[in-house]
């Protein structure tokens, strides 16, 4: 129900994060949150950096994103984590989402990522940038390969069953694998 989510669509920034930046040792938890339509040179949803930043992402939508690099934005990225930063994504959804480079999650140095029980399916790579620690568990993806290496249980690369996501109907059909993935 939209009614009772926050949504983040539609900004525009000339350098990062085009829907949030989080430096300096920031906490930041989102929760309920629906965002679409944002655009930035360098991650185009957001840029999360500066040593000790913490930032929980819960029960989001994150969909349509990025672009194909035109109009001043390069859209490098959708997600991108720099010197030493804590991110976990769980319960949420990533889908169709524009990217500049072939990642949609961009790790540059140091960072620990935490994906629990989401969907992440796009035309890019999941992971990409230095190495970190990431633990994965429980996710439907597009591809899987990124992953490898990584602390990773229940993965399964498949299509989630989307009742339309052509028409941004990103519910999930009855014969959907992303229902009781992870009982």
């Amino acid at each position: 129900n939209n009614d009772h989510c926050s949504m983040m669509s539609r900004n525009l920034a000339n350098l990062s994060g085009g829907a949030i930046n989080v430096a300096g040792g920031s906490f930041v938890k989102i929760n309920h949150t629906i965002a679409f339509g944002n655009r930035s040179s360098q991650a185009s949803f957001g840029q999360f950096n500066h040593i000790g930043s913490i930032i929980e992402l819960n029960n989001m939508m994150i969909y349509e994103n990025g672009g194909d690099g035109t109009a001043s934005f390069n859209d490098f990225s959708l997600i991108r984590l720099f010197d030493n930063v804590d991110l976990t994504i769980n319960h949420s959804t990533i889908v169709d989402n524009l990217s500049g480079s072939p990642n949609i999650i961009n790790i540059d140095t140091n960072t620990d990522l935490t994906l629990k029980n989401s969907i992440i399916h796009n035309n890019s790579n999941v992971l990409g940038g230095d190495s970190a620690s990431v633990i994965a568990s429980c996710i439907i993806v597009n591809e899987e390969s990124t992953l490898i290496g990584s602390e990773s249980t229940n993965i399964l690369q498949s299509d989630p069953g989307f009742i339309n996501s052509l028409n941004n109907n990103y519910h999930l059909s009855a014969s959907s694998p992303a229902i009781d993935l992870c009982e």
